[in-house]
């Protein structure tokens, strides 16, 4: 199942009931009393009062109880009236048939009153079975079958056991999954009753291992018998045309991989995995999240069983990995960034699968280049809309693949992508294979890197209009806007779109959606932690304005309503204001994008058939210097360097004089600059190099900062009156006097300052050494020292002040 939406429907309707946040927009009997007067103004004719009544209702976000109420008041008939009706009133009542849809169910995870239950479907009285087996179906699921084999494997006690079949029979597809895991079973007799009784309920997620049971020349023919009877009821016709089943054990596996509705669990808290062990059927919870993956690897597994060289399933296995660790790690993000409160079963589920994601990633790289770009290859299908696990697969290649020079056609496909993630990833992979030969879309690949660096700025806006008019003229004047922006023609598009990741800055929505009522797709974004912070405008006709105005006036997140025909200007107007008004959640995200591409076009060197149409990039990478970030500015002015782009010498320079600016910014400005000055032979103007030679005399604490000093200058072009002049200030000897001078007057400055306060101190007379007459004995050295103290204090106190060492205006050099 794929993660936003599976996660947003367990998480926001089981774990976080809709019934909270109805508290906070709207009463019970508000909401009640609103349906109420909805269904009389309808049944008077007024239908715009009514369908507007209705929409408040949405707005109010009622609970499944408060909507399965609301059903009861509109009736059945009038109800199937409004739905047959079409337009707004058919979306609405549609969107109030969801709502009441979404009430919880009891789950009984009891073992024992789960035996209870199986032993009454066994061996009651009619009534007591029937009850039994309603219980069983609607509160237990899959959990009933480990309670039930018993009954199916007792060859004796038929009654029983044909009460279980009935009763398994009943509860039909909710309880498939443990009773394909019980086929491993090495019981012949239990064996033929689970094949026949998934033959009775007609599943196709069986056809698989009963077709392996066919395939197996160790197999009872007993069991292949029903097995063959089984496949031929569940498809129709003859098993001659079924493939092998490690073919269909992959298309299994694709289908869940591709969440198919088919293979989804018939009952939302049946999130199991289960396997057949030590004769036993054992089973344990898995996050909601991770089931589709999950299955989906088991299916993938037993095609490898069959066939070890099967090169399609490994490369939906590297997908199915790559699907899981994309998984977990868009829930932790979620949980971190956006406040996602898990239930507890799921937290505990999550916590055991968390640890998983590193290992999923590692395991699916090692599957090998060939692999890798076959699974590349099938990731950009059509019928594949998983963004985040193509950029995996690409991330994986340009590591596996490194420095091989050529470039497969299948990453020139994802060169083109729609997909902007994809785009910046395949450029990313196509430079570090550093191709040894030109191709078509070398230009290219330096483009989506301009594109990529400049993410860190860019905003991105979501148009969900179904008038084709209507939403290109919105997408021409939003780019002209400088945003990104991408359009859908449906609701349920739109919002898919708006619950994934990257998340738009702004959703701009239209009231005249043919396919979802637009307070329904307001209401999930809001409930959705994925979406819930996006501002929306909405767009909808001049005659609905008013009523659009009070309908969405109290819900804090739709920011304001303009009209059709569009005004270019207000449209321009309203969608920067509320872009400045919401700074965007995923600025470092974006950064790290930026920072990424940034350090990719650095890496490209002279020799590379990329660094021609690289030269072209120095103005992107010149701007991305006015990002705050320090690692993304340390790349792009790595970059320049290797560019040689003069036109980046002023900016580079600023960066070097600020002092307020950090060390290992300043450091990578002087490299750029010295690389830059010696490659294309610019000369450093005078103003310029005088301005750096400033920076040492700066008491600078860092040497490494002054010999990257040094090193520019070295590497400069200077004229010989500059180089002169450099030096002269930079005089070894000088500066090594200037220096001892000023420490003299710093000392002479401190004895000054400091009072006297003679102290008597005793001391013991130690006698002079007789064999040692160059020693001079203690007494004699101190009286030495103080009567030059004293000469050197009266000398200082008569030279005149003009001159006194002034390192700043001193005149040896030019003497």
């Amino acid at each position: 199942m794929r993660g936003i939406l599976g996660l947003f429907l367990i998480v926001c309707i089981f774990f976080y009931p809709l019934e909270v946040l109805s508290q906070e927009t709207g009463s019970r009997d508000q909401i009640l009393k609103l349906g109420q007067d909805a269904v009389a103004h309808y049944q008077s004719g007024e239908l715009e009062t009514a369908l507007f009544l209705l929409n408040q209702v949405l707005v109010s976000q009622p609970s499944d109880k408060e909507a399965l109420e609301l059903r009861k008041i509109v009736g059945n008939e009038l109800m199937m009236q409004m739905l047959m009706q079409g337009g707004e009133f058919s979306r609405v009542a549609r969107s109030l048939l969801l709502y009441a849809e979404k009430a919880p169910i009891r789950r009984e995870t009891d073992f024992a009153r789960i035996q209870k239950l199986v032993e009454v479907a066994a061996t009651g009285n009619l009534y007591q079975k029937n009850d039994a087996i309603a219980l069983l179906s609607s509160q237990v699921g899959e959990l009933a079958i480990p309670a039930m084999l018993p009954y199916l494997s007792s060859s004796t006690k038929d009654t029983e056991r044909i009460n279980i079949i009935l009763a398994i029979q009943r509860m039909g597809r909710t309880v498939v999954n443990p009773l394909i895991e019980a086929l491993k079973t090495p019981n012949f007799f239990l064996k033929q009753q689970v094949a026949i009784l998934l033959g009775h309920i007609g599943d196709r997620k069986a056809m698989p291992d009963l077709k392996k049971l066919l395939e197996d020349p160790r197999e009872n023919p007993e069991v292949k018998k029903y097995a063959k009877t089984s496949l031929s009821q569940i498809v129709k016709q003859s098993t001659i045309i079924l493939p092998p089943a490690k073919n269909l054990y992959y298309e299994k596996a694709l289908a869940y991989y591709r969440d198919d509705p088919a293979y989804k669990p018939a009952m939302n808290f049946n999130w199991l995995y289960w396997e057949w062990q030590d004769n036993q059927l054992l089973y344990k919870e898995v996050p909601s999240f991770l089931y589709n993956e999950i299955l989906a690897e088991q299916a993938c597994y037993n095609a490898l069983e069959l066939d070890a060289a099967f090169k399609n399933a490994w490369a939906l296995l590297v997908r199915i990995y790559y699907a899981q660790y994309n998984e977990i790690l868009a829930v932790e993000e979620a949980t971190k960034e956006k406040g996602l409160q898990l239930a507890e079963e799921e937290l505990q589920s999550f916590s055991k699968e968390k640890p998983l994601a590193g290992r999923a990633k590692k395991i699916a790289a090692a599957a090998g280049p060939e692999i890798l770009f076959l699974a590349l290859r099938e990731s950009l299908t059509t019928k594949e809309n998983r963004p985040e696990v193509t950029v995996s697969i690409l991330e994986a290649i340009g590591e596996v693949y490194k420095n091989k020079g050529d470039v497969p056609p299948v990453l020139l496909n994802a060169l083109l992508h729609k997909d902007k993630r994809v785009r910046y990833s395949a450029a990313e992979t196509i430079v570090k294979i550093n191709p040894v030969k030109a191709f078509s879309e070398c230009r290219r690949v330096i483009e989506t890197l301009q594109e990529a660096m400049g993410e860190w700025d860019s905003r991105v806006v979501l148009v969900i209009e179904d008038d084709d008019e209507s939403r290109n003229k919105l997408v021409e004047w939003i780019t002209q806007m400088n945003v990104v922006v991408f359009a859908v023609p449906n609701g349920i598009e739109g919002l898919r779109r708006a619950q994934s990741f990257p998340p738009e800055d702004l959703v701009v929505v239209s009231t005249e959606l043919q396919d979802i009522s637009t307070t329904y797709l307001v209401n999930a974004l809001r409930e959705d932690f994925q979406s819930r912070d996006i501002p929306v405008l909405v767009v909808t006709p001049e005659s609905k304005k008013n009523p659009m105005i009070e309908l969405y006036q109290k819900v804090p997140q739709v920011k304001g309503v303009f009209s059709r025909p569009f005004a270019e200007v207000e449209v321009k107007s309203l969608i920067q204001k509320t872009l400045e008004k919401s700074p965007s959640n995923y600025k470092a995200r974006a950064t790290q994008v930026a920072t990424r591409a940034a350090q990719v076009a650095a890496s490209i060197q002279p020799g590379s058939v990329l660094y021609p149409y690289l030269k072209e990039s120095g103005e992107a990478l010149g701007k991305v210097l006015a990002n705050n970030n320090d690692e993304i500015r340390l790349a792009a002015i790595q970059a320049l360097g290797n560019l040689a782009e003069t036109k980046a010498i002023p900016a580079l320079l600023e960066l070097l004089m600020n002092q307020k600016g950090s060390l290992a910014v300043r450091m990578q400005a002087a490299e750029a600059l010295g690389q830059i000055l010696s490659k294309t032979q610019t000369t450093l103007e005078k103003e310029n190099a005088m301005r750096i030679m400033e920076l040492l005399d700066a008491k600078e604490e860092n040497s490494q900062f002054q010999e990257k000093i040094y090193s520019l200058l070295g590497r400069a072009n200077l004229v010989s009156d500059v180089r002169r002049q450099i030096f002269t200030t930079q005089q070894l000897q000088k500066r090594i006097v200037v220096e001892e001078k000023k420490q003299d007057q710093e000392s002479v400055k401190t004895v000054k300052e400091e009072p006297k306060q003679p102290k008597e101190v005793k001391e013991e007379k130690v006698e002079k050494d007789i064999w040692d007459e160059n020693v001079p004995d203690k007494q004699e050295t101190e009286t030495q020292k103080e009567t030059e103290t004293k000469v050197e204090e009266k000398k200082a106190e008569e030279k005149p002040k003009d001159l006194e060492e002034n390192p700043e205006e001193d005149k040896w050099g030019d003497e």
